[in-house]
């Protein structure tokens, strides 16, 4: 566990590290509760390269060892104007459990936040540096393949959007190795349109919900 809170993963079988895992990003949000829009002049704050305010060993047994990050942030009050996100912070300490067991090649990931501000899209950011093209990720009846860029949707009814659904889990590979981050009760990710091609699991989404109410005389 780096000093920002963050992982590297190495993987004995193939000799490869994954660094920087388990980052978390927020951003502005002034949408619904279906489509994400952001303030025209949005700020995005990221964990990456800040301070944890403690990292410790929870657990160091012959089976199952735990670590514990916490990490300071401070995000944004709201965004009520709806053009920019307020310069009043409210903090916000994410707590990070990471849990290795013997025998399973799985890293459990457990995260504790007190959200405090609204208008915001806070996501975990997981860094893969794999050379794909396309996300696969399970559906009710399927593993579905999506490409990565963002299709042209100038004649389209809905715009194109980065973010997918998933259900369980979300892969990148390349054929000869992958990394896969599997969910419980998150719903949403993206793979970002930045180098590393970085995998974005939504956290929350706290956006204020807009009723139209129409009355008859």
């Amino acid at each position: 566990v780096n000093g920002d809170g963050t992982a590297d993963l190495y993987h004995k079988d193939t000799g490869i590290w994954y660094r920087g895992l388990n980052a978390f990003r927020d951003q502005g949000e002034v949408g619904t509760a279906w489509f994400h829009e952001a303030p025209a002049h949005d700020e995005i704050i990221s964990s990456r390269g800040g301070a944890a305010g403690q990292v410790a060993v929870v657990r160091d047994g012959p089976l199952e060892a735990v670590l514990r990050a916490v990490i300071p942030m401070r995000i944004p009050r709201d965004a009520a104007d709806g053009t920019r996100r307020s310069a009043d912070t409210l903090p916000h300490d994410i707590t990070t459990f990471y849990t290795v067991q013997k025998h399973n090649p799985v890293v459990s990931i457990r995260t504790v936040i007190n959200n405090q501000s609204l208008d915001h899209w806070f996501r975990v950011v997981f860094p893969t540096h794999i050379e794909t093209t396309v996300s696969c990720a399970d559906s009710h009846f399927d593993v579905v393949e999506r490409p990565i860029a963002v299709p042209p949707s100038d004649d389209w009814v809905e715009r194109a959007v980065g973010t997918h659904p998933l259900r369980t889990f979300v892969d990148l590979n390349d054929g000869r190795c992958g990394l896969s981050v599997f969910s419980r009760g998150l719903f949403e990710y993206e793979v970002l349109p930045e180098e590393g091609n970085p995998v974005a699991l939504s956290l929350l989404r706290a956006v204020r919900i807009k009723l139209l109410v129409s009355e008859e005389r």
